[in-house]
């Protein structure tokens, strides 16, 4: 095993009038590109045995450990993604080395920030550890020592902290590495070469992302008024479209026009487009994110001149479920947007898409052994519509509505997790659909009547969590509960928001949902992309879809391989009816 650690430049105060350079307020790519960055050299540990190679002799080193990689030798670093892209960005050569041998063999890389977070999730690390090389080398009872003051001096005191760095990260591998699943260790690499550069690397078309990464000082002014409430009421009543309001939690009265209120949705698709414009301009002015993802994404493709990783972080979340990282994340761009239309791929290439089909209410079917469920999938049917049929007392599916197809699929949807009849009301406004609480509590009633499998479950899996705070998973993998009473539980640190409350509300809904997320998250990830990214280049990963980018005489093979897998369920999955739908595009808003 080779521990690898590199050490770059920063500067963590910059003059007044000058750009920021670090990671705290640049992405990686627009960080690394930055021609103030350099590499200062690297530490490494071979056998126990540590040292500091200095930057001019690190060309000469990296080749010999992509050598040692590619002849069977297991590579790791403490967040592999920062340290291959500072091999690509000034190694390239060995770097490209090492990225072709580790998309065949995945297992040869081990990134010991994925596996502490992988053994906090198991209860293998304590829950009050944090996953960064500071808290675990507080654990271990080694100093890190402070990163500015290393990289200011240089020399024997930047070598010294360089040096703990790898002796706390093999700690980690002595106390985690034999244990970690194969198919973990591989989806930890797929989610390292995906936020790394490649050939296969999306590229940014900058001509679809100019007009909104600029704002006009017009346009500026406008968005200005248009946050004011009684100037929107007065351009809607010009279009004879009557305010609708509702109460925050402060009980002040304000306008429904959030991007989740049904009215703003109704009126984003309203007859009238001078109302879908003027709705779709009040809601953009609102938030300044869809200006700030344009300026990303353009600033971390050198304006298109180089592709972009999408940056995925491993086990983000309690779940096992990945997050956003790196300050680009491909999960939180709207559908139908210009960010996305904007990802394309490289010259010759074309991507492939496919998405794990009601990938949830399946596995929720699934383990609650909810056979009348289960068996409209095995017949290819629409659980809407069977719902639709429970609900409404119709003859069959041939006699559902549209409307009555939407109020059952958002409670196929939204009441699997034990919501009640107010929580379904407000789910099925995100779902811009309007219900009565009345008929809500009917719904309620129905889904439980005709579903009686899945209340039923949530008895089951609370009981378990209760008696073992904890929950294991039908891959195997294991869900920790620390601190457990009888109304909550505390979350294990590395999944903890960074500000507010981190102990959460223990109750059948909760535990349902991690159980069905995290279920989902083995059969789509750990199982199905792990087999995908073994033959064909992952690109991106975004929720239950699965992108890769492959030459155009390829596409057809891979798409048909895709769909092979996704709707083959795991060996431990047995019963599980899958499906999967796939697309080929030239960009990524093209495969929706």
């Amino acid at each position: 095993m080779i521990i690898l650690d590199f050490e770059t430049s920063y500067t963590p105060r910059t003059a007044k009038g000058e750009a920021p350079h670090g990671l705290q307020s640049q992405t990686v790519p627009e960080y690394l590109h930055d021609t103030r960055t350099a590499c200062l050299g690297a530490a490494l540990m071979l056998n126990g045995v540590g040292r500091y190679v200095p930057p001019e002799r690190l060309d000469i080193v990296l080749h010999k450990v992509a050598d040692a990689v590619a002849n069977g030798t297991a590579l790791s670093c403490h967040n592999a993604a920062f340290d291959l892209a500072v091999w690509a960005r000034f190694y390239t050569s060995s770097y490209q080395a090492v990225r072709h041998t580790l998309r065949r063999y995945p297992q040869r890389l081990v990134d010991t920030e994925h596996l502490a977070r992988w053994a906090s999730a198991q209860g293998k690390l304590p829950h009050t550890i944090g996953t960064s090389i500071a808290a675990l080398g507080d654990w271990y009872g080694i100093a890190k020592g402070d990163t500015a003051a290393a990289v200011a001096a240089g020399g024997d005191a930047l070598a010294d902290y360089a040096l703990r760095d790898v002796e706390i990260a093999a700690r980690v591998l002595g106390s985690w590495r034999e244990a970690w699943p194969d198919d973990e260790n591989a989806l930890s690499t797929l989610h390292v070469l995906l936020s790394t550069p490649g050939a296969e690397s999306l590229r940014v078309d900058v001509s679809r992302l100019v007009d909104t990464a600029t704002e006009t000082p017009q346009e500026a002014a406008l968005k200005k008024e248009l946050r004011k409430d009684a100037v929107m009421v007065e351009l809607l009543r010009r279009l004879d479209v009557l305010p609708e309001y509702k109460i925050t939690k402060t009980g002040r009265q304000k306008l429904a026009l959030s991007k989740t209120d049904a009215w703003a949705q109704r009126l984003l698709s309203h007859p009238d487009e001078r109302v879908q414009k003027l709705t779709s301009m009040r809601l953009g002015a609102a938030s300044n994110i869809d200006r700030t993802r344009a300026q990303t994404l353009i600033t971390a493709s050198g304006d298109g001149r180089r592709g972009v990783p999408m940056s995925l972080r491993y086990y983000a979340a309690h779940t096992g479920r990945s997050g956003g990282s790196g300050g680009l994340n491909p999960q939180n761009l709207p559908r139908g947007g210009v960010h996305r239309h904007a990802l394309v791929a490289p010259a010759g290439h074309r991507l492939v898409v496919a998405d794990a089909s009601q990938i949830e209410v399946r596995v929720l079917a699934w383990l609650a052994d909810d056979q009348a469920t289960l068996e409209v999938f095995r017949r290819g049917g629409d659980p809407y519509k069977a719902f639709a049929v429970d609900l409404y007392g119709l003859a069959d599916e041939a006699a559902v509505t549209t409307e009555q197809r939407r109020v059952a699929k958002s409670a196929v949807l939204g009441l699997g997790f034990g919501a009640g009849a107010l929580g379904f009301q407000a789910y099925c406004r995100t779902m811009g659909v309007e219900i009565t609480l009345p008929e809500a509590e009917r719904v309620v009633r129905a889904y439980r009547t005709a579903r009686p499998a899945v209340p039923r479950f949530w008895r089951e899996i609370e009981a378990q969590a209760r008696r073992n705070a904890q929950l294991v998973l039908p891959s195997g993998r294991v869900m920790v509960y620390p601190e457990m009473t009888r109304d909550s539980f505390v979350r294990p640190k590395p999944f903890q928001a960074k500000a507010g409350e981190n102990t959460s509300k223990l109750w059948h809904g909760l535990l349902t949902e991690n159980v069905v997320q995290a279920t989902a998250r083995d059969v789509t990830l750990a199982a199905h992309a792990v087999e995908i990214g073994s033959r064909w280049p992952v690109v991106m990963l975004v929720h239950d879809e699965i992108v890769c980018c492959v030459p155009e005489a390829d596409v057809e093979a891979c798409l048909a391989e895709m769909l092979c897998v996704m709707r083959t369920a795991p060996s431990w999955a047995a019963g599980l009816p899958l499906d999967a739908e796939g697309a080929i595009a030239n960009n990524y808003g093209e495969c929706k």
